[in-house]
This record gives C-alpha cells, sequence and structure tokens, in this order.
C-alpha cells in the first residue's frame, strides 16, 4: 500500500477532526452519515457510525475516490495500553488491516488500519459486520438502511484503483 497509504493515513488523523466528529451530539443524527469532500481534484469519502449518546462517531470507513485503498477507524475509551491490530470481523471470517493509528484525536481516542476493497473486504462490510481492536469487539454495524452510501464507497474506491 506504500507510499499512498501513509498520505491517507496522514489526512485520516487530520479529517477526524471534521464535521462529522465535530458536530453538537444534541443536533448529531443516530446511525450512518456520508461526507464527501473534494480538494485539488480529489474526493475523499467518509462513512461514519454516529452515535449522539457517545457524542461522535464510533466507526469511521473512509477511502479517495479512485484509489482502492480503505481506513477503517473504531472508536473507543482509551485502552489501558496502545492498540495494535484492527480487524473487520463477519462471524468467523476475520480481515486483518494494516495498522496505521491509535489516539486522541479532538478529545476521542481512535484507532485505525487501511487494506484495500477487495471483494472479500466488501462482502464483509455488505451486511452485520464487527471492527475488533486488539481482538476486542468495538462494535456491531450493519448495513441495512445504508447500502447506497457503502455502494458509494465500493464505486468510488474500486479494487484495480490506479489513481488516475
Amino acid at each position: 500500500m506504500g507510499q499512498h497509504s501513509a498520505a491517507y493515513a496522514l489526512g485520516l488523523l487530520l479529517a477526524l477532526t471534521g464535521a462529522a466528529g465535530a458536530q453538537e451530539p444534541e443536533k448529531m443524527p443516530l446511525g450512518w452519515f456520508l461526507e464527501e469532500f473534494e480538494s485539488a481534484g480529489l474526493t475523499d469519502i467518509y462513512l461514519y457510525w454516529l452515535d449522539p449518546a457517545a457524542g461522535g462517531p464510533l466507526l469511521q470507513v473512509s477511502c479517495q475516490e479512485k484509489w482502492p485503498d480503505v481506513v477503517v477507524s473504531a472508536y473507543m475509551d482509551a485502552p489501558a495500553n496502545a492498540p495494535k491490530s484492527v480487524e473487520l470481523v463477519d462471524g468467523d471470517t476475520r480481515q486483518g488491516l494494516d495498522f496505521v493509528s491509535s489516539g486522541t484525536v479532538d478529545g476521542r481516542y481512535s484507532a485505525g488500519g487501511v487494506t484495500r476493497f477487495t471483494p472479500e473486504v466488501m462482502d464483509i462490510l455488505s451486511g452485520q459486520f464487527s471492527v475488533a481492536v486488539d481482538g476486542v469487539e468495538q462494535g456491531r454495524y450493519s448495513t441495512k438502511g445504508a447500502a447506497d452510501m457503502f455502494e458509494r464507497l465500493f464505486e468510488a474506491c474500486p479494487v484495480n484503483g490506479d489513481g488516475t
């Protein structure tokens, strides 16, 4: 995943302080929320699971249009030790992510990883799934009612993306 992933991870950290994380909890919707930002001809797409009771997102799935890399970040209570792994889980199917970051951003603790939008990853993200940090489930999610938002991610960030 190389240099593009490193740049994307940096963009992820900057984006975590963005609009979805900055919304006032009493005005925040519960559920999936899609945002797109265009800059210098590139479109960054962020899909959040928002929970007003938690004060912000619990999960973020993001990609940059035309690139197959996908970043997944889970928000949680700060752990005793810095996390070392993030996985997408669907039953017995587990997809490990290349760990990219953890820490407090905009007052919330998050841990994130990057992988590619392979058919296996898309399959996990097309139904009910969970995110595990260091093997501990951080939340269970469903695409029910948000299939169009996930489809936008899958179409924008294809498996064979080449950045052109």
